[in-house]
């Protein structure tokens, strides 16, 4: 029994379209006769990313992806499927979906970017997403401080030719030749005055020599008495130390008192109050006293010259004699006791 002509274009239509449907998927990247890993990942902003766009590792191709789409209408959330073709790699679980962009004209593809976790990923695993600054925004960032310097050299050069405008004028010229000629008196100020010192400097060499030489000689001398002078300031150091523990407020105290006694003594000696005061102040009292004196330094004297009328002593009987006055040798003495 023969093929009938109708089974024989059937079969040629099945296989036309399997032929179609396989090249088109092999157009777009993806090889249904292999085996292949798929991996999700979730992305506020895919950066142009599109369907068939590479997934790599280390700048190789491995896989593609898939599709994207939005997970729900209020987030914006997008999720992102790709397959990993190559099944000679391995990755980890933490491992992440790196969207960049390697090219200034190129488009967006995803790196896997190896992680650090001993588990595997396994078909089916959500990784964990990153992506690089867009081209855009990285110019950006790179032109902004430019544009920024620019801006400010724009801003000075509109008020340079400001300047100039109003210099250039036919009004100001005036003026401005004014400021040459001072800028010029300046100058010249400067140049005499610079001169002035040169002449100074050549004058005085020998001084200034001299001085220098004096400086070094004390800085030589300071080198020398390295070790006494910081003997001195250790002594200075103990003494401030010293003081800075001393009770200062109680021996102030202790003098203003002492002070204000004498004070009190000596006020009481001059309003003549007690023994010092009436001695002083009384002058009959030190006459007196002074009369005394006299009498007394008289009748010593007049024992000195006359000892046998007071006193009489016998040296070979060793017996006491008794005293014998005349009756005005007793008055006197009497009245020289009686002051």
């Amino acid at each position: 029994m023969g093929i009938s002509r109708e089974f024989k274009i059937g079969a040629i239509m099945i296989a036309a379209i399997a032929a179609l449907i396989v090249g088109v998927q092999y157009l777009k990247g993806n090889d249904i006769f292999n085996r292949s890993r798929t991996f999700y990942g979730i992305y506020n902003n895919v950066a142009g990313l599109a369907e068939g766009s590479p997934v790599t590792i280390n700048g190789l191709q491995v896989g593609q992806v898939k599709s994207i789409r939005f997970i729900d209408s209020q987030s914006g959330n997008l999720l992102v499927t790709f397959v990993v073709t190559n099944r000679d790699i391995e990755f980890s679980r933490d491992s992440k979906a790196h969207l960049q962009s390697p090219e200034l004209m190129g488009g967006t593809n995803v790196a896997i970017l190896f992680g650090t976790s001993s588990a595997l990923a396994q078909n089916g695993d959500t990784l964990i997403t990153s992506a690089e600054q867009g081209i855009v925004e990285a110019v950006n960032a790179q032109i902004a401080p430019l544009r920024a310097k620019t801006e400010n050299m724009v801003a000075s050069i509109d008020s340079v030719m400001t300047v100039m405008e109003v210099l250039l004028r036919e009004d100001a010229r005036p003026n401005l030749e004014k400021s040459f000629v001072s800028i010029r008196k300046t100058l010249e100020s400067l140049e005499n005055t610079s001169n002035k010192l040169s002449n100074i400097m050549e004058s005085e060499s020998s001084r200034l020599a001299s001085i220098f030489k004096n400086v070094e000689s004390i800085t030589a001398n300071l080198e020398a008495n390295n070790d006494e002078l910081t003997t001195i300031l250790e002594n200075f150091a103990s003494i401030s130390d010293t003081l800075a523990k001393a009770d200062i407020a109680n021996i102030m105290k202790e003098t203003a008192d002492a002070i204000a006694s004498t004070s009190s003594i000596l006020g009481s000696i001059e309003r003549g109050e007690g023994s010092m005061g009436m001695l002083l102040n009384n002058d009959s009292l030190y006459n007196n006293l002074q009369s005394a004196a006299d009498n007394l330094d008289a009748l010593l004297e007049d024992i000195r010259v006359h000892p046998r009328r007071y006193v009489s002593f016998s040296l070979i009987q060793r017996k006491e004699k008794q005293l014998k006055l005349t009756k005005k040798e007793v008055e006197q003495l009497q009245e020289i006791l009686g002051q």
